[in-house]
């Protein structure tokens, strides 16, 4: 099982890969609607809507290029951060959560509301004559 800064660290790190996929592709298109537009300039209508086409996958090959570095920059950072805060290992690993949330020094003010059905609620705890010392409140 991964931590959740693992996790982070491969996910941005395949977000990154795929960019540079995504831009690779976009760069392909852009190249051969350019063509097309070249090929058709006899015809302006149609060399302008493959030349809009062209620009349209140009812009997306430079968004992509911009997702892969920011992706990237994300994962090492993340890993720089890790290896900060010496967290490079299974230092960790080790400490196991108590379960422990906090400490009620003292009883709320909290009363019960009655419901119908519902059992009513003793004037005094239940608790044993041995145990009153325990529970008593002051």
């Amino acid at each position: 099982m991964s931590t959740t800064r693992q996790h982070l660290i491969e996910t941005h790190t395949r977000e990154g890969e795929h960019a540079v996929a995504r831009s690779k592709f976009h760069k392909t298109m852009s190249g051969h609607f350019s063509k097309l537009a070249a090929m058709h300039d006899d015809d302006a209508d149609q060399a302008t809507l493959y030349q809009s086409i062209a620009d349209g996958h140009s812009g997306m090959t430079t968004e992509c290029t911009d997702q892969a570095a920011y992706h990237t920059d994300c994962a090492k950072s993340l890993a720089q951060t890790q290896k900060a805060a010496g967290m490079d290992g299974d230092r960790f690993a080790d400490i196991v959560p108590d379960g422990i949330q906090g400490v009620i020094k003292q009883f709320s003010n909290n009363v019960m509301v009655p419901r119908v059905g519902a059992p009513t609620a003793p004037e005094a705890p239940n608790v044993p004559q041995e145990f009153q010392d325990l529970v008593k409140i002051e």
